[in-house]
């Protein structure tokens, strides 16, 4: 009876053991995983990935990206063709889809005016009522994203990607710089107003007459 008890306890002890190694040796391996991906979250990432991170982001709007890029160099058929893809993207859930579409939309409205305008007029005066909600909204995505052309063009567009000033009508012609500006006689926009001397004069006639 000693004997089978004594096996047992040295059984015991011994399984106690083994359990005790096991459960240590999954802590050394939890603490040198823990430690490798700690070293792999401090390591700073390639400068391609960084790059495609930050700026690139999706490829999604790759494309509109490389039609803005090439914006200076396009010619005016192809931003009319450009012009109803980029109108459809406007209210794309993707940011940036519509960021890109919106300023890829203004750059073909400043080459191709009255195509642009027609295409917006069609959408704000159609028939359905859907399809103008989806206009207006889609003006408020261009309005909202206006700044996001030059930035997303290339670096010296506006040196070469010229936008012509818009057309202003006067009333009345302006005057030339440097050269001083002669008061209307007698303007119809002033007040008639008589000064003490007129008055006067005025009085002295009519007491003359009297």
């Amino acid at each position: 009876m000693d004997g089978s008890q004594s096996g047992r306890l040295t059984q015991r002890d011994s399984s106690k053991d083994l359990a005790e190694q096991d459960s240590e040796r999954g802590k050394e391996s939890l603490r040198r995983t823990t430690t490798k991906y700690d070293i792999e979250q401090d390591r700073e990432p390639p400068p391609v990935l960084k790059y495609i991170k930050t700026q690139v982001k999706d490829a999604f709007h790759a494309p509109l990206a490389t039609l803005i890029k090439g914006a200076v160099v396009m010619t005016e058929d192809l931003f009319v063709e450009v012009l109803p893809v980029a109108w459809e993207l406007l209210l794309e859930s993707n940011q940036e889809v519509a960021a890109s579409a919106a300023a890829l939309f203004i750059v073909s409205a400043v080459r191709a005016p009255n195509q642009a305008s027609d295409l917006m007029h069609k959408g704000l005066q159609h028939n359905n009522t859907s399809v103008r909600i989806n206009a207006i909204l889609r003006f408020q995505v261009l309005w909202k994203l206006r700044y996001q052309v030059w930035p997303r063009m290339e670096e010296t567009a506006h040196l070469t990607f010229k936008v012509p000033p818009p057309g202003i009508e006067f009333t009345l012609p302006s005057p030339k710089i440097g050269i001083e500006s002669l008061p209307v006689v007698d303007p119809p926009w002033m007040p008639q107003v008589k000064t003490k001397m007129e008055e006067v004069t005025i009085n002295q006639e009519h007491h003359v007459s009297e």
